[in-house]
């Protein structure tokens, strides 16, 4: 087993047998959105002074 796979296993754990919730494919840019916008911010206040 390579390195990777077996950190991957580690890192698993048991699941208490309810179904994964739905993807929904808008929820991928929108996070991403608002990552970038919340990083952008806070590196506009950190050079204000604050």
């Amino acid at each position: 087993m390579a390195w990777k796979q077996w950190a991957a296993a580690k890192r698993l754990k048991p699941g208490d047998g309810r179904e994964l919730q739905r993807f929904r494919w808008w929820q991928l840019p929108l996070r991403s959105l608002f990552c970038a916008l919340r990083l952008r911010y806070s590196s506009l206040l950190d050079t204000a002074g604050h």
